[in-house]
């Protein structure tokens, strides 16, 4: 018996080396990327087939994969609690993001469907913890002549019963559901500057949580609810924004990653709440001006280490990460 199992155990080890072997070739000529250990999914929008589709990767930038392929831009995803849905935004004209309605689809990019039939812009969805809402941007005309104000809606997940949230003249923008789906963080500029708020999913009980020393913007509840990661636009003059954390009442504000003047936006956290994942684009020497096509999906640790660029795709623009709850 022992000799009977010795022999299995060199079979088994030879075919897992020619497994490898095999991989290796497979592989030849690809870059390797990422971080060992994958875990789950991260989906993003990305324009290196051409224009902006919703593409999917593992978690440490493996195996990309193109889910729409539409003429006009499709932009950020956002997986649904379960992980079997992503809803996203889509251009209905291309090159017009003013067209742009919420759709959903499976997350193999089957069964898109449309959920959003407005006059104007809908953009940047986000479930509720239960799936049966999405938090969206609407882009609604008031006064006259008619001029474009950005307020916060919900809808359920099938697009029925869209309700104004925030119902302000301020630039209202950037709705992300807590854990727990008792609060709505967003951004507005209600005060002297953007800055992070949070709203009971009825649009009662506002509260601000950064000051007006920041600019800030597109927040990101950690996964037990307890922390926010947010953006940061430290320069009025020029493009540059950081990432930074803070407690989910807003004290406690650090800086995520300092680096030389670099475009970080669009925090997202992985599922264990160890890691963010976010884009990050160059800047012209006066900081004035994206470069063009050189957005990139990063990932680092909460603790600011680990710096690690996902896309490694030059000449062509990876944005909006949104990382799969599983």
């Amino acid at each position: 018996m022992a000799k009977a199992s010795l022999f299995r155990t060199l079979m088994m080890l030879a075919a897992a080396a020619l497994a490898a072997s095999v991989l290796i070739l497979v592989s030849a000529g690809e870059p390797v990327q990422g971080t060992p250990g994958a875990k789950g999914k991260i989906a993003f929008a990305s324009a290196r087939a051409g224009h902006l589709d919703i593409w999917v990767m593992n978690d440490d930038g493996t195996n990309p994969v193109q889910l729409t392929n539409d003429r006009g831009d499709d932009v950020f995803p956002a997986w649904s609690p379960d992980g079997t849905r992503i809803a996203f935004s889509h251009s209905l004209v291309p090159g017009d993001p003013t067209s742009n309605e919420i759709f959903v689809m499976n997350a193999d990019g089957t069964g898109q469907t449309r959920l959003t039939f407005n006059d104007s812009r809908d953009a940047k969805p986000n479930w509720s913890p239960d799936g049966t809402k999405i938090a969206f941007i609407h882009v609604d005309l008031q006064g006259d002549p008619p001029v474009p104000n950005r307020e916060i809606y919900v809808m359920d997940s099938n697009g029925d019963n869209q309700i104004n949230l925030t119902n302000d003249p301020a630039f209202d923008i950037d709705p992300a559901w807590s854990p727990d789906g008792k609060r709505i963080a967003f951004a507005s500029d209600r005060s002297s500057a953007l800055a992070v708020y949070t709203m009971q999913p009825n649009g009662k009980n506002l509260r601000k949580l950064t000051d007006d020393s920041l600019n800030a913007f597109a927040p990101a509840w950690s996964p037990g609810g307890d922390k926010l990661a947010f953006a940061d636009e430290g320069c009025a003059t020029c493009e540059e924004s950081d990432l930074f954390v803070m407690k989910a009442d807003g004290t406690g504000v650090t800086q995520l990653v300092d680096t030389t003047p670099e475009n970080e936006v669009d925090p997202t956290w992985s599922p264990d709440g160890t890691r963010i994942a976010f884009a990050r684009s160059l800047l012209t020497s006066n900081e004035k001006h994206f470069v063009s096509n050189s957005a990139e999906i990063y990932v680092v640790g909460t603790d600011g280490k680990g710096l690690t660029n996902l896309t490694k795709s030059p000449g062509s623009d990876d944005v909006h990460p949104n990382w799969s709850p599983k």
